[in-house]
């Protein structure tokens, strides 16, 4: 078992409780909203990172679980819903994001909490306020702000939409699917397995597409373990924090991802960001921290009451 509680899951946690689920949250999407800056500074196809990645992970993570001796072919099994979905929505995303235009792909993608928002109130019976939809409804209109006021790349492709649009129902089917497994599994033996089984789809896919996963340049090993490191880390925290954040706040922080990619592209890539964008960062940002700062209070007052 890992550290979630019936407590927890029923929607009755402490207020520490649901901050920690919170916290953990936000750095886990601080953690994975490192990749997309690294893969953009490589010429190296974002297919074979994300490859690479998977496996790094699994290789990684099963080292461990040997030592632990709690891995069982049930916990593979039970991790193969989740691991399927996780490659796929990776591998479906950068084959849609050549064929479409960024602009588009990024729009599609920050309504994904509309999904997170839809399947905490009917699978998982959270309470979803008019509070709760103002603020959701801000966060993804900031970040879409954001995402309009950049610049555009590539030309609009209704099948690159669509691949994207599936993507993002593949990527939200992830999260219900660990939300539902984690109670019985462990956080490293599931994200061990969620690995395993994305590598294996991911790697059909490279397959199909004939991507050549090897390179020579040693910048770019280097580049693929760091995004391995990063996301790693990044999804062992937002594993924690199933069970203990509101499943719909989990995907409104989802949108923190374009603003911090944003401005590690800023700092890091030299790509400049206009005031309008700037404008999208703030809304977004202000709007996340006043959102868990009600909901964190909320939940002081169910525990007083």
């Amino acid at each position: 078992m890992n550290d979630m509680t019936k407590e927890d899951l029923n929607g009755n946690s402490s207020t520490q409780t649901v901050r920690n689920g919170l916290v953990a949250c936000t750095f886990g999407y601080a953690f994975v909203a490192i990749a997309p800056v690294i893969v953009a500074s490589s010429e190296f196809q974002g297919t074979a990172i994300a490859f690479w990645r998977a496996w790094i992970g699994f290789f990684s993570l099963a080292f461990i679980c040997l030592f632990r001796k709690k891995m069982t072919k049930e916990m593979l099994l039970q991790s193969a819903p989740a691991g399927l979905c996780f490659g796929a929505s990776i591998g479906l995303f950068f084959w849609a994001a050549q064929m479409t235009s960024i602009v588009n792909a990024s729009l599609i993608v920050v309504l994904q909490p509309i999904l997170f928002v839809v399947a905490s109130y009917f699978i998982f019976s959270e309470a979803f306020t008019k509070t709760d939809a103002i603020f959701t409804a801000l966060a993804i209109a900031g970040a879409a702000f954001l995402v309009l006021a950049g610049t555009n790349s590539g030309s609009s492709d209704i099948k690159g939409d669509l691949l994207v649009v599936i993507s993002v129902h593949i990527g939200a089917g992830y999260f219900v699917f660990a939300r539902k497994i984690l109670p019985t599994v462990p956080i490293l033996e599931f994200q061990t397995g969620v690995f395993l089984w994305a590598g294996v789809i991911l790697s059909v896919m490279i397959s199909i597409g004939t991507v050549n996963p090897l390179t020579t340049a040693g910048y770019d090993w280097i580049r693929i373990i760091s995004v391995a490191t990063a996301t790693g880390i990044g999804h062992l925290l937002l594993n924690y924090s199933q069970g203990k954040a509101p499943f719909n706040m989990m995907g409104v922080l989802n949108l923190l991802m374009p603003v911090l990619s944003t401005a590690l592209a800023f700092w890091f890539l030299d790509q400049g960001i206009t005031g309008l964008q700037f404008t999208g960062m703030i809304i977004v940002i202000l709007t996340l921290l006043l959102h868990s700062f009600l909901r964190s209070s909320e939940s002081d007052l169910k525990t007083q009451s």
